[in-house]
């Protein structure tokens, strides 16, 4: 399977998940185009039996071509239901945006059979779940919500070090369950030691998956919810039960984020002034 193969090898400026983290000096353009969206694709038993508005991830990855973003953030629960299902159901929809994608855990790769397809097929991914990249002159830190079932102190010393190391302007956090959300799944309490970290140092963004629908939340911390990658659709109280993808767009001190669906419309649009970012002085 050379794909997965190719997968497996694959290199990736990841910073180590020792609390030692190391910031690249890499400078891109700007902007610089990312693009977040999860809960994606169908097993082939549930892609025998979906309903006419269900299994849709196809379109949402020819949605992400038409966008031809730097990087792609996925957030978690990417293949339903079996870690087998990564090379035969994801990868022959993905095969071209895999070099480009970084991961995080959802509770179905998270839990078994799904973990052990999820190390193998992305293998550059650190045991623990959790790392940092660079987008562009921001950093993005990528987060294992489902340490709740165990203990998130670890991870969270790892976040509150790494992110204070990090001297940039625009911080943004990715994982896969909502701190809030007003769908099906709710607000998610058990990560308050993760989004405390990102309030007392002031993270710009936080978006994650899980509920199957989009929300923009203005919380201490922003929130956006994106679990609209393909699999299925969720009514929520404050959302957009449509599938499409989050559009970030990193400037030199802010960000912009849209929400744009399966069709190119975009149906919401938010600016963020990146808390790191000095006033100026007359």
């Amino acid at each position: 399977m050379p794909l997965l193969a190719a997968c497996a090898e694959k290199q990736v400026s990841i910073t180590s998940t020792t609390t030692s983290a190391t910031t690249s000096t890499t400078i891109e353009e700007k902007p610089h185009v990312l693009v977040a969206v999860g809960d994606i694709a169908c097993s082939q038993a549930q892609k025998k039996s979906a309903s006419s508005d269900e299994c849709q991830e196809a379109r949402v990855a020819d949605l992400i071509r038409s966008i031809n973003p730097e990087q792609i953030i996925l957030l978690g629960d990417i293949q339903y239901n079996s870690g087998d299902e990564f090379v035969e159901t994801f990868q022959p929809l993905w095969s071209d945006l895999i070099e480009k994608s970084y991961p995080v855990l959802g509770n179905h790769e998270y839990e078994s059979p799904n973990a052990e397809g999820f190390f193998d097929f992305f293998g550059y991914i650190p045991e623990q779940g959790y790392y940092s990249f660079d987008a562009g002159e921001a950093r993005v830190f990528a987060l294992n919500t489902n340490c709740y079932d165990i203990d998130c102190d670890e991870e969270a010393f790892w976040f509150q070090t790494t992110v204070a190391a990090f001297n940039g302007d625009c911080a943004i956090a990715v994982g896969h369950h909502p701190r809030y959300s007003s769908g099906a799944h709710g607000d998610t309490p058990e990560i308050e030691e993760l989004y405390s970290v990102m309030i007392d140092n002031k993270v710009d963004l936080y978006i994650s998956g899980h509920d199957h629908h989009y929300e923009y939340i203005d919380a201490p911390v922003p929130q956006i919810v994106a679990g609209t990658g393909g699999r299925s659709l969720r009514g929520s109280a404050n959302g957009i039960a449509e599938y499409g993808v989050v559009k970030i767009v990193i400037y030199d001190d802010y960000i912009t984020t849209e929400f744009v669906s399966v069709d190119g419309q975009v149906l919401d649009t938010n600016q963020i002034i990146c808390n790191n970012v000095l006033p100026e002085v007359d």
